[in-house]
């Protein structure tokens, strides 16, 4: 979206019309005829997964016709860094990006009995490039506006024990140090020995795929603090996984609820043939 200095207008005959500026919804006013009244802006973009009663900016674009077809969709890309230009497309699903390895793969979004839909998936597990995987075979929630990678405590805490031993392998002494807080911090100029982390999701049968989160996105500066990172990878009172914003960076996701499914690209590999497999197929 792009940030307007001047009213619009959408729909006929009743019109609405919003002004925005900065990326915001300031005022909203609704036209009937020659009657124009006040009304509540709606500031939400509506990149959640769909509910009953929202009215939120997607909302509005697929009521007033501006998205055809129903098609309540949309396409986030992210860049590599916070200065880049991000780009959302709403009513659409980008097609496969050639820069991006791997090949386009939707995921089923999980329904899980008593609980309110999210933008979940299955996760199988996360490992460290080079050595270590944490198995997890479990949901993880896709949340562009987390800052963090954030997961169940004993699962963090065996991740971030093979990220600190693999970088103080690299390094030769210790790298990453923790607070007393819990979480953990380095100093910049070390980043370059903190190990990138591979994301896992079983695609059928045969088939897994992964996505790498590189060593940069695995790290944060700390504003305050010049010239010290801190580890995104955070232990929270949670029974799944919810990857944040570093998981989004430097590539492009698909949010389909239409179909309920999750796109993105994935690199493929067979899956090992165990002795029960080969049983089972005789």
């Amino acid at each position: 979206m792009r940030a307007l200095q001047k009213e619009v207008q959408m729909g006929i005959p009743e019109c609405i019309k919003t002004r925005m500026n900065f990326y915001a919804v300031v005022a909203v006013r609704r036209q009937m005829e020659s009657l124009e009244t006040e009304a509540e802006p709606e500031a939400i973009l509506g990149l959640g997964y769909p509910r009953e009663g929202t009215n939120s900016i997607l909302d509005q674009l697929l009521k007033r016709g501006f998205i055809r077809n129903g098609n309540r969709v949309f396409t986030l890309m992210l860049p590599a860094s916070n200065s880049g230009i991000g780009e959302l497309t709403l009513g659409s699903l980008k097609p496969e990006d050639p820069l991006e390895p791997g090949s386009l793969v939707y995921l089923p979004i999980l329904h899980i009995t008593g609980k309110n839909v999210r933008w979940k998936v299955m996760m199988s597990a996360i490992s460290v490039v080079g050595g270590g995987c944490v198995a997890i075979k479990g949901p993880v929630l896709l949340d562009s506006g987390s800052p963090s990678l954030a997961g169940p405590a004993h699962q963090v805490n065996e991740l971030v024990g093979i990220i600190m031993t693999r970088a103080r392998s690299s390094k030769g002494e210790q790298v990453i140090r923790r607070t007393m807080s819990g979480s953990h911090w380095l100093h910049c100029d070390d980043v370059k020995y903190i190990p990138s982390l591979e994301v896992s999701f079983d695609i059928d049968q045969s088939t897994w795929g992964s996505i790498t989160i590189s060593r940069e996105f695995v790290v944060r500066e700390l504003s305050d603090r010049r010239g010290m990172c801190f580890l995104v990878v955070r232990a929270r009172n949670i029974d799944y996984w919810r990857l944040g914003e570093p998981f989004f960076r430097n590539r492009t996701i698909r949010f389909d609820a239409q179909k309920g499914r999750l796109g993105m690209s994935l690199i493929h590999y067979k899956k090992a043939v165990t002795v029960s497999d080969a049983a089972s197929a005789v």
